[in-house]
């Protein structure tokens, strides 16, 4: 994922256990939460869509 999308900014400081949410262009909530952080790159997260 590149840092030069929203979602890659958006990641940037998070820590694992934090989550993220945030509204697609086609208004479907999605969530990511992140697993684990490898130095200053996120190793491993889970993303699902909240509702639905």
């Amino acid at each position: 994922m590149s840092v030069l999308t929203p979602i890659g900014t958006a990641l940037l400081g998070l820590t694992a256990g934090q989550t993220m949410n945030w509204t697609a262009r086609d208004d479907r909530q999605h969530k990511l939460k992140v697993l684990a952080v490898a130095g200053n790159v996120i190793e491993k997260a889970i993303l699902f869509t909240v509702g639905e």
